[in-house]
């Protein structure tokens, strides 16, 4: 005899496994998607941040972890799914997109705050960890620490402005009850 229970938990744990795997790699395509998109300023601009920004405040950390790691991954390997079709972290700016990695970890953190500060709090945690790693890595490859700090906070407020569109676009979408 087959124990009902057991059943009821499996189907559970298969469609949160689904829905996990489903929504990473959604996420994972929208990454891609977002690197490519190019804002030709000076410096340019990918849209690669406020994605994960826009991820992680709409998802659980599983599904926001999987996704900027899965996609972290599949650049390390090779595939050349970073801005402007680059791939692997031995760049000048591979310290940045391994900074995305903490933006779910931050979010985790001040998730016990469950007020209107846990999102930009943890957006600027994540920013603040992202910039420190930036910024020793590409110092470390320029072997210029102090041309590294100006070339880093050039991207500083147009970062800070992607946290707050970011927060924008998550309280919208989640008033409109879409993502739950």
């Amino acid at each position: 005899m087959v124990d009902k229970n057991y059943i009821l938990k499996y189907i559970t744990f298969m469609n949160s496994f689904t829905k996990t795997i489903a929504y990473s790699g959604i996420n994972v395509a929208l990454l891609i998607i977002s690197a490519f998109i190019i804002i030709p300023t000076t410096p340019p601009i990918t849209l690669q941040l406020l994605m994960v920004l826009i991820i992680c405040g709409l998802y659980n950390f599983k599904i926001s972890f999987l996704s900027v790691a899965i996609y972290i991954l599949l650049g390390i390997v090779g595939l050349p799914i970073f801005s402007g079709f680059n791939s692997g972290i031995v760049t000048p700016t591979g310290g940045f997109i391994i900074g995305f990695i903490f933006f779910p970890f931050t979010k985790l953190i001040f998730l016990k705050l469950k007020n209107n500060l846990t999102l930009p709090l943890a957006f600027l945690t994540g920013l603040t960890l992202l910039y420190i790693i930036g910024f020793i890595w590409l110092g470390y490859f320029l072997k210029d620490y102090n041309l590294a700090l100006k070339s880093s906070l050039i991207f500083l407020p147009l970062d800070l402005l992607k946290c707050y569109v970011a927060i924008k676009i998550v309280y919208l979408l989640k008033k409109l009850n879409i993502f739950n």
